[in-house]
Formats: structure tokens, sequence, C-alpha cells
């Protein structure tokens, strides 16, 4: 099962999508990926996060949570946004940053074909 960290920086009033590169589509048999991500905790809820797989939208313009710890990013207690896709789907995690500034996201991505 690969596991792909990310950290991103989400421009001000913009949106960037995750690069999971080369794992940013299912195998043969579908399978199931589950995403935690942060921001700094001063930035809680400002950033939001769109999930598809295919075309099935999995979890639509969510704020992500702050850091527990400064500069920890997510641990195994952030909530998981969890979908499960079909054989090639692709998997498109989009940030939106709702602010004046730039935001980075902190993130890892579990990708299990199955």
């Amino acid at each position: 099962m690969p596991v792909v960290p990310f950290s991103v920086s989400v421009p001000a009033n913009g949106q960037v999508n995750v690069d999971l590169s080369p794992f940013d589509r299912f195998g043969g048999r579908g399978g199931r990926v589950g995403v935690r991500a942060t921001v700094p905790a001063a930035s809680a809820g400002v950033v939001n996060i769109t999930m598809l797989l295919g075309s099935d939208t999995i979890v639509e313009n969510s704020p992500l949570f702050g850091e527990p710890v400064v500069g920890s990013g997510p641990s195994n207690e952030t909530p998981a946004f969890v979908g499960v896709g079909a054989p090639a789907d692709p998997i498109t995690i989009r940030l939106a940053n709702t602010t004046a500034g730039a935001i980075i996201v902190s993130g890892r991505a579990d990708i299990e074909n199955i």
C-alpha cells in the first residue's frame, strides 16, 4: 500500500490539485484511499478539501483541521477522508484557500489497491 506524503502551498484565494503521481489512479481491481491533511493551527478552517474518485465526489469543500502540534502535520488521530474507487479511476485531491495569504497544507494519502 503506497503512502504518499505531501506538503503543498495553496495560493491566496486560489486552489491547487495535489500531485500523487505515479499513484494517482487505482489498479486493475479498484481500491480504497484515505486522505489526512492539516494546516497550521492558526489557519484551521480556512482551507477546504475536495476529493474525487473518478467522477464520484467523496467530500466537497470540507474545512481542514489545524495541526495538533506546530509543524507535526497530520497524525493517526486526524480524521481521514476515505473513499472506494473503481479500476483506473483517477484520484483527485483539490485544496482551496479562502484567505488573502498563501497557506501550507501537510498531508498524506494512503492508497490501497484491491
